[in-house]
Parts: structure tokens; sequence; C-alpha cells
């Protein structure tokens, strides 16, 4: 059985919202299999996907999409909706503050990765930072608020 995890409610699997793409994944997914000779290849090909009904579903949240899909990669294993569980409250200002909290543990882990060819100028930013005084911590904080808000702002403008 194929299941498809999706933090929005309404719709089903097959909705204009997901156009062709569940059977084009499975159809590429499907042909891997084969190309590697690996046995569930076609009883693969002929499952439909069916769209797991989470509790944490949202209705008003389309921005975090990514941080609902690395929890759902962190621990699904196959269960069915009744019997999962990822730690994910239902929407609501808790759930928002469980998103804010993944959102930093998941940059923390990316910036801090020994993958990242970066890591050290991340470090030494972090030292820097570190090491001034409060009050120079707080301006610097308030200052990457307003860049932040503004690219996000210029963002929204250009889409």
């Amino acid at each position: 059985m194929q299941q498809m995890l999706d933090n929005i409610m309404g719709g089903s699997y097959d909705s204009k919202s997901y156009g062709g793409q569940p059977r084009m994944l499975t159809t590429a997914l499907c042909q891997y299999l084969r190309e590697t000779k690996h046995p569930p290849a076609e009883d693969l090909s002929s499952c439909k996907p069916t769209r797991l009904e989470l509790k944490w579903r949202t209705r008003n949240n389309s921005n975090d999409c990514g941080i609902f899909a690395m929890r759902h990669m962190e621990y699904f294993k196959g269960e069915t909706s009744k019997n999962w569980n990822c730690g994910l409250r239902k929407e609501s200002p808790d759930q928002v503050y469980d998103l804010n909290h993944l959102r930093l543990k998941y940059s923390a882990k990316i910036l801090l990765s020994d993958l990242n060819t970066n890591k050290e100028f991340v470090l030494d930013e972090v030292r820097q930072f570190k090491a001034l005084d409060l009050a120079s911590r707080k301006e610097h904080m308030k200052d990457a608020f307003k860049r932040i808000n503004t690219r996000v702002t210029y963002r929204i403008l250009i889409i």
C-alpha cells in the first residue's frame, strides 16, 4: 500500500492539488526498482496511493510543509494513521510552538552537519556572537529580525 503524508486538510490523493504527481512518483520509483531488480517493483506499480488522515493536519498553514515533511520522514515507519504519532499537536498555537522548535532543530542540524562545507564559518559566527556583551547581542538580533522581515516582505511582493 502506498501512503501519502500531507499536512494540508481537504481533498483526496488525486485532487487537483496533487495533479498526476503521485502516479509520476510511483512510476519513477517502480522504474528504478525494476532496473535494480528489486522484487516489490511490480507489486508497487499496481498500488493506489491513499492519503493518511493525520490528527495534526492544518487548514491555515501552507508555509510549513517542509517542516511537516521532515518530521514525517523522521518518524514514519508504515503505521496506519490511527496508530501513528510523530509528536505534533492539532492545529493550534501549541502546534505553532512545536513547528518553530522543529525549525530551529532542523536548521541547527543542517548548519552544524559535517557535510556542510560552511560549517566552520557558521561556528566562527557563533563564537563571535557569544563573545559579545548582552546589549550588543540584543542589537544584532534586532537587526537580524529586521533583515529577515525585509527579505520576507520583498519576496512576497515579488511573487
